[in-house]
């Protein structure tokens, strides 16, 4: 679910954590993408931290 927020969200050119959270809450297309539940800002950071972790490992 937080991979498709995140790509969504850059596709649209919106890369802070606060910002992919505010887009979760208000906008149509991420709340139907994260499944009508808001991601803590946190959480969205940590994902990507791993994602960018794992990157690097593969």
């Amino acid at each position: 679910m937080l991979l498709k927020v995140i790509l969504c969200a850059y596709a649209q050119g919106v890369v802070s954590s606060r910002g992919i959270e505010r887009l979760c809450r208000e906008h149509v297309t991420f709340i139907a993408l994260s499944g009508d539940s808001v991601p803590h800002f946190t959480t969205l950071r940590a994902s990507r931290n791993l994602e960018a972790l794992l990157a690097v490992v593969a």
